[in-house]
């Protein structure tokens, strides 16, 4: 039985990332799981906003792959 779980996590910039839009100082990470019950695979991902993603998005969008 395949098996997707997403979680979020919040992964720290080494001082900070400086670009002509923004600051970062920490960067929200989307970390999904997937599993059939004997094998099992994990990747992760950073939402932009540019492009109108939010881990809250991401996550759903994994989601719906169950």
């Amino acid at each position: 039985m395949k098996s997707i779980k997403t979680s979020v996590q919040h992964w720290p910039v080494k001082g900070s990332f400086r670009i002509s839009r923004s600051v970062i100082t920490e960067v929200g990470v989307v970390v999904a799981t997937v599993t059939d019950g004997q094998h099992s695979g994990r990747g992760e991902c950073r939402p932009y906003p540019r492009y109108n993603e939010t881990v809250d998005s991401v996550r759903a969008q994994i989601e719906t792959l169950e």
